[in-house]
C-alpha cells in the first residue's frame, strides 16, 4: 500500500474508496437518467423521441466503457485539452482546497464515461417494465375512472414496476465496489480494478 503496509486488508482498503467514488457514483447518476428516461420513453411509446432513445440505448450498452473511454480521451484531452488523459490527481498536494478540485477534474470524465456507456441499459429496462405495466387491466380501470394521469402513474404504474428497478439497483451499486480492470487501466485510476490488474502481472 501508499503506507508501507503488505497487509491484503491495508491494500484493498486503500483501493475500494476510489473505485466506490468513480463507479459506485457513475451507478446512482445513470440509475437515475436511465430511469427517468425509460418513464418517458414508455409513456410516449412508438413515437419519435421512444425510437431515437431506443436506437441510443442499444448504442450506448453496445461498445464496452474503455472503449468510449479510450474515443472520450482522445477527444477531450488530446485534441481539446478539457480534461487529463488519466490519474488521480495531477499534482500532490497540501490541503483538501486545492485536491479536491483537481481531484473532480480527473474524475468528469471516466465518470461521463461510465454514465455514457449504461443509462442506456436502465432507460431500456425501466421502458419495458413500465409499458407492461401500463397495459395492465387495473391501469385502464384507474383510468376510467377517471383518476388524473399524475395519480394513475404514481399509483398504478410507477408502484407496481418499482420491485424489480430497486432490486437491479442494489445489485449494481454492489457491483460497483469491484471495479473494473480495464476502464481503471485506460484512466489510470487507481482503484480495485487497477488492483487486480497489477496483482496479475506481478505474478
Amino acid at each position: 500500500s501508499a503506507s508501507g503496509s503488505s497487509k491484503v486488508y491495508d491494500i484493498i482498503l486503500e483501493r475500494l474508496p476510489w473505485s466506490m467514488l468513480l463507479f459506485t457514483t457513475g451507478t446512482i447518476i445513470e440509475a437515475v437518467i436511465g430511469i427517468l428516461l425509460g418513464v418517458n420513453m414508455a409513456k410516449r411509446a412508438l413515437s419519435k423521441f421512444d425510437r431515437a432513445m431506443i436506437v441510443a440505448s442499444i448504442i450506448s450498452y453496445t461498445a464496452p466503457p474503455w472503449f468510449y473511454g479510450i474515443l472520450a480521451i482522445l477527444l477531450f484531452s488530446f485534441q481539446l485539452g478539457l480534461f487529463p488523459p488519466g490519474g488521480l490527481v495531477s499534482r500532490p498536494h497540501e490541503s483538501w482546497t486545492t485536491f479536491l478540485p483537481d481531484l473532480l477534474h480527473h474524475l468528469a470524465l471516466p465518470l461521463m464515461v461510465w454514465v455514457l456507456s449504461f443509462f442506456g441499459y436502465w432507460a431500456y429496462i425501466t421502458r419495458n417494465l413500465v409499458l407492461e405495466t401500463l397495459h395492465q387491466d387495473y391501469v385502464m380501470a384507474a383510468r376510467a375512472k377517471g383518476l388524473p394521469e399524475r395519480v394513475v402513474m404514481r399509483r398504478y404504474v410507477l408502484r407496481p414496476a418499482a420491485p424489480p428497478i430497486v432490486t437491479m439497483i442494489a445489485l449494481a451499486l454492489i457491483a460497483s465496489w469491484m471495479g473494473a480492470i480495464i476502464t481503471e487501466a485506460v484512466f489510470g485510476w487507481p482503484g480495485l480494478g487497477s488492483l487486480y490488474n497489477d496483482a496479475v502481472w506481478s505474478m
